[in-house]
């Protein structure tokens, strides 16, 4: 996805509107400016607001205050003391594309129930990992022990 962000290869009403699938390119949150990738992550006002409340709810986590920029949203923190923040905007800019292509408004509940299975198949992942490696480990030290009885 952010590979898609940063090239401008994700589908906006602007596009869709050049390609003749939709009638208008307006932005269905604000109804007011063309939808273009940068006014949906960033400059919609309806948005902003948005990116205030994910900062404030960061804050009340982690207290760090980061900065709300147009690099930061878009391109992601440079600092490593950072990366998990970036982890948490790639998925809060999925939110505000899926909201914005279901037409409902981006909300707290919408970004924990993402984060929530995105941590969850992490730890899925990790886990099945780390079986199959102590499963090959305890399955050698079991032929071993077999054989040396």
């Amino acid at each position: 996805m952010q590979f898609k962000i940063l090239h401008f290869i994700t589908a906006t009403r602007e596009q869709l509107l050049q390609w003749n699938i939709v009638e208008g390119d307006v932005f269905t949150f604000c109804n007011e400016q063309s939808e273009t990738l940068p006014h949906i992550l960033v400059e919609c006002e309806f948005v902003k607001l948005f990116w205030i409340d994910i900062q404030l709810w960061l804050y009340e986590r982690t207290d760090i205050l980061a900065d709300l920029n147009v690099h930061e949203i878009i391109i992601g923190f440079e600092d490593e003391t950072f990366i998990m923040f970036n982890a948490v905007y790639l998925l809060v800019k999925k939110v505000i594309l899926r909201c914005s292509y279901e037409n409902k408004f981006p909300n707290l509940t919408a970004l924990k129930t993402l984060l929530r299975s995105f941590f969850l198949s992490v730890e899925n992942s990790t886990a099945m990992r780390n079986s199959k490696i102590c499963g090959v480990v305890f399955f050698t030290v079991n032929i071993y022990l077999n054989d040396n009885m």
